[in-house]
């Protein structure tokens, strides 16, 4: 595929002992510990419904995206400009599309749609906050050297199509336990 390293090389200007450390906290926390902690509070403080949305869109996400990296076959960035700082798992995987990006912009939809929805004030904040996650969690994957950019932006749009798709599908259901019917199959 394209295999660009020179954004990496750019990014990875930024270095420094701080940084490698923030971005693999980054990295970790937008795979998984993000993402439980905003469903737990959308299912015990905003909309149970929703939060099955996520998890339908986490689910439907990992699949497709790891599909997708089956038929792409694109290996990850390994050149001796650029330092690969996010340990030995990645090397047995394939890059493209990010997965990371990807969740992060399906739980930045969700939460810009349901931010939109909702008659809070200042709605501007969640939306704010909700792309800067987005956007921070694929730049992590750039400086980290596990990604390339064309990876990223890939994984940041299934993410947000996926979510559209997924909000607005659900929201045709009627009946509550029907859209409980995704998450067995899928569990």
């Amino acid at each position: 595929m394209w295999q660009n390293y020179d954004v990496i090389e750019f990014v990875q200007q930024l270095r420094s002992e701080f940084f490698d450390s923030f971005f693999v906290a980054v990295s970790f926390v937008i795979d998984m510990p993000l993402l439980m902690l905003v469903i737990a509070v959308l299912y015990w403080c905003v909309d149970k419904k929703y939060s099955v949305v996520i998890t339908i869109s986490y689910f439907i996400g990992s699949i497709l995206n790891g599909l997708v990296k089956i038929i792409a076959q694109t290996p990850r960035p390994a050149d001796t400009r650029i330092a690969i700082l996010y340990g030995d798992s990645t090397k047995s995987t394939y890059s493209f599309p990010s997965g990371h990006s990807q969740y992060a912009s399906s739980l930045a939809t969700a939460v810009s749609v349901k931010a939109y929805q909702s008659k809070i004030k200042h709605k501007w904040v969640l939306y704010t906050v909700s792309v800067f996650i987005a956007l921070l969690g694929g730049f992590a994957r750039l400086y980290l050297g596990v990604h390339f950019w064309e990876d990223v932006l890939a994984g940041l749009a299934m993410g947000i199509v996926l979510m559209s798709i997924l909000i607005w599908a659900i929201g045709k259901i009627e009946n509550e336990l029907w859209y409980i019917a995704f998450l067995v199959p899928l569990y």
